[in-house]
């Protein structure tokens, strides 16, 4: 009984820590994940109902719209992004079709989503992110965002980490590159690792993208909450060595914006 006790005490401190320290939702999901049935229940009340409204969905507003509204049990896929910037980049990604997509910082799914509507029908895509609480109830619904032939791969771990270079290496076999887009550590080592460590895998005219390349106000005034952390400063010495095009909304917003580079390799 006492040992009973004592096990329950230290589940209820777990609980009441991670509500503090990350909030309801991952304390529903910790719970939730020792339920008989879960991933069941996932199948059933979240991936099953994606499957079924995302069907007939194909272009990238249509995909945007419905990236924002869907919500099932606790699980939503909204894209932190600002629509014009990134339907635009989604844009130039059609006009390329491209069959090999890499996606550095996936967090709730939107943009991976909202890509496979950009991307050619039998496309690979690859997601790469850090095993946090949320992606693992979000493993299942991601390999079903693909359509068509595609088909969707999830690889959990840091980017820098030569092991999770080496997945994302052997998932390629071989094929290089058509989309790398980078959204995932934002200080100025993190993305400078990111470019430098996976651009070798872009092929030659092939497009890297960059998230938060404009400057938030925390950077500019030193006021405000932390946004797009250091990529700006990698990105305003890193393009003028390429072909590049940005795309920001409104000058002089706090944060966001994409910035596009075509890799350019000489003989």
């Amino acid at each position: 009984m006492g040992r009973n006790l004592a096990s329950l005490f230290t589940l209820a401190r777990r609980g009441v820590r991670t509500f503090q320290i990350e909030g309801p939702l991952a304390l529903f999901w910790k719970v939730f994940w020792r339920l008989p049935g879960s991933g069941r229940l996932l199948q059933d009340f979240v991936v099953k109902p994606f499957v079924v409204d995302s069907a007939s969905l194909s272009n990238t507003d249509e995909a945007w719209d419905f990236a924002h509204s869907f919500h099932r049990l606790g699980v939503s896929i909204i894209p932190a992004q600002v629509r014009g910037e990134f339907l635009a980049l989604c844009d130039l990604v059609r006009g390329i079709e491209p069959r090999i997509i890499v996606e550095i910082g996936t967090d709730l799914g939107g943009t991976l989503f909202v890509l496979t509507r950009a991307a050619s029908s039998d496309a690979v895509i690859i997601s790469v992110d850090l095993p946090r609480w949320h992606l693992k109830s979000r493993s299942a619904l991601f390999e079903a965002f693909a359509h068509d032939e595609q088909r969707i791969l999830v690889v959990r771990g840091d980017s820098h980490s030569a092991a999770i270079v080496d997945k994302v290496a052997k998932s390629l076999d071989g094929r290089e590159i058509d989309l790398l887009f980078i959204d995932g550590d934002h200080s100025y080592e993190g993305v400078k690792t990111d470019f430098k460590t996976y651009m070798r895998f872009v092929k030659n005219g092939g497009m890297i993208a960059f998230h938060d390349i404009n400057p938030d106000n925390y950077s500019k005034f030193g006021g405000g909450e932390p946004k797009g952390g250091e990529v700006y400063r990698f990105w305003d010495e890193t393009k003028r060595r390429f072909r590049h095009i940005e795309f920001i909304e409104t000058p002089g917003q706090d944060g966001f914006g994409i910035g596009i580079l075509w890799m350019q390799r000489y003989p």
